[in-house]
């Protein structure tokens, strides 16, 4: 069986949002290191961390190395430029996804509804609004 080509940092994330959430808030109390590796993540699980770290990496938060960017800084001290980033970049990564969702993409079209609550949630857009319609009428009595 050969190889996956891609890496963990290569792929969407799959952490969820509230994990995200209480990361930035722990160090709300205190300084920020200046750099997150798994020693700055000693409450998580193994799992955790390693997609905690990916999941940093990818969405601009930490560099390559772990070294706290700006953005890490602005995210734990300000949740409106938290939340601000964080939908700066979903728009960017899931560019096509969004567009496709409004042109009423259905959720087939987007390869199952999980990257859609993703999408929404990550953007505060209304799930119920978007694309829950696919064409074919059911009705339930």
């Amino acid at each position: 069986m050969p190889d996956e080509q891609m890496t963990a940092d290569d792929k969407a994330p799959y952490l969820s949002l509230t994990t995200l959430n209480n990361f930035f808030d722990k160090w709300g109390d205190g300084p920020i290191p200046p750099r997150i590796d798994k020693s700055a993540l000693d409450n998580y699980s193994g799992g955790t961390q390693a997609l905690l770290l990916s999941t940093l990496r990818l969405m601009g938060f930490v560099d390559n190395e772990g070294e706290v960017l700006p953005a890490l800084r602005e995210a734990v001290n300000d949740p409106a430029a938290r939340k601000a980033h964080l939908t700066e970049w979903a728009r960017r990564f899931y560019a096509p996804q969004i567009e496709l969702a409004e042109r009423n993409g259905t959720p087939q079209m987007l390869r199952g509804g999980r990257l859609r609550a993703s999408v929404s949630r990550a953007t505060g857009r209304d799930n119920d609004r978007e694309g829950r319609h696919t064409g074919h009428h059911h009705h339930h009595r």
